[in-house]
């Protein structure tokens, strides 16, 4: 059997009464076919998460267990044999391995940058740390940001280089969705991907054929998460 997951969240009723800025319940639709394509009627079917999450991604898989992040941070399972939400310890987080670091799906990073929100990181440690931040900027409209930060040697506390990159055309917010050698891709609210080479600092890739980002700026402010 193939399985076809889709997340997001219920859609609104018109005239419903619920205001377009408040969330909705997380929502997915389970799709199952024969290996050939054919749909197996009554296999699939549409599960909603208790509450207003807002809309879910699908961040990982681990054999028939699907685990999804909502918009306001929380985690959730569902398991596809079962066709049910499963409970998850509180405050877990979740992450994979990518690029002889880690992904890591929470938005407290181990630094906070003054005015950037982080919707998830990439972080590898070694002789120096190195965290790659993904986001958008918290004040004003959503502009979303790249930001890459390295650990002097020996001392992941030090940061010895800080630097923030913005892609073009603009986008509302980044997210670290694989990282390959020093080649990070990144998939926007949009549905854009774009790739970023970590070694030069730039983006090599844009969608519709736009010039490498460079640098956009270094003055920025960091400080120790508690």
């Amino acid at each position: 059997r193939r399985y076809m997951v889709f997340a997001g969240s219920r859609r609104g009723e018109p005239g419903g009464g619920r205001r377009l800025s408040e969330p909705l319940p997380g929502m997915i639709i389970v799709e199952v076919s024969q290996v050939n394509g054919e749909m197996l009627a009554g296999e699939g079917g549409q599960y909603q998460t208790e509450g207003a999450t807002g809309p879910l991604r699908i961040v990982d898989a681990d054999g028939s267990k699907i685990y999804l992040l909502s918009d306001t941070g929380k985690t959730f399972a569902f398991d596809l044999v079962e066709r049910r939400f499963l409970p998850v310890e509180e405050n877990l987080v979740l992450s994979r391995p990518s690029g002889g670091g880690e992904i890591i799906e929470r938005r407290d990073a181990p630094f906070s940058v003054q005015g950037f929100q982080v919707e998830n990181y990439w972080i590898k440690n070694g002789e120096q740390t190195v965290i790659v931040l993904a986001g958008q900027l918290a004040d004003g409209p959503k502009q979303a940001k790249l930001i890459v930060l390295v650990s002097a040697p020996d001392d992941p506390k030090t940061i010895i280089e800080k630097a923030a990159y913005s892609p073009q055309p603009v986008a509302s917010t980044l997210r670290v969705v694989q990282v390959e050698g020093d080649q990070f891709t990144l998939l926007t609210n949009e549905g854009l991907i774009y790739m970023f080479d970590i070694s030069t600092r730039m983006f090599v890739f844009a969608p519709h054929g736009e010039h490498p980002i460079t640098k956009i700026f270094s003055d920025i402010q960091i400080n120790l998460s508690k």
